[in-house]
């Protein structure tokens, strides 16, 4: 397990969720969650809202608190870019996922300080899920190679890909771009995985 950072006030540091939203208990704007309007799905979307280590199992509590009648419920989508969180942080936010038995079809943390200690949190999430996660943004973190090489072994493991999207296959759509990547070893490891993958603009 990977050990917590120093304590720090988030208070000073919280700079406010987007305004509008309806939550799920009126007036808050931290750790916000928001339900389809046939209750049968909902979002997370905590983008640039000043999560960080010091602060995230606050957090947690909180969303765990709005999910407790979800267990087993499906997430479209959990952004938690844009903000401070190392992969401490990030395997705390998994943890409830998996506890909760939630499935996810979009992670994006991208833009925080995540690097490669973060993966088997990750990873464990793909194998834990009952659906198959369909995007993954890590862009702009602290991954290097030997992390992104553990998080495809993950996928491999899981044996859910390709997933269906719009009524057809499709491989996890993954973006790893603007980390510390070597990607010419990349795709030599890449290569002894013996899993098909491919490079695209868009999905």
């Amino acid at each position: 397990h990977l050990l917590p950072p120093p304590a720090m006030d988030w208070r000073s540091q919280w700079r406010g969720g987007p305004g509008g939203v309806k939550d799920w208990y009126e007036g808050n704007t931290w750790a916000q969650v928001t339900f389809a309007e046939d209750g049968a799905s909902f979002t997370i979307e905590q983008e640039d809202v000043g999560l960080q280590d010091d602060n995230v199992e606050e957090w947690v509590a909180e969303i765990e608190r709005a999910l407790k009648s979800s267990k087993e419920g499906s997430c479209t989508s959990l952004n938690v870019s844009r903000n401070g969180l190392t992969g401490w942080g990030l395997e705390k936010i998994i943890k409830l996922i998996i506890k909760l038995r939630i499935s996810v079809r979009l992670l994006k943390f991208y833009k925080n300080n995540i690097a490669d200690d973060g993966m088997q949190a990750v990873g464990e999430l793909l194998k834990s899920s009952s659906r198959p996660v369909q995007e993954i943004h890590l862009s702009h973190n602290e991954l290097t190679c030997k992390g992104a090489i553990s998080l495809l072994q993950a996928v491999k493991d899981c044996k859910q890909y390709p997933c269906k999207y719009r009524g057809s296959e499709a491989p996890l759509w993954l973006r790893l771009e603007s980390n510390y990547i070597d990607f010419e070893t990349f795709w030599s490891k890449v290569e002894k995985l013996e899993m098909p993958c491919s490079t695209g603009e868009t999905r």
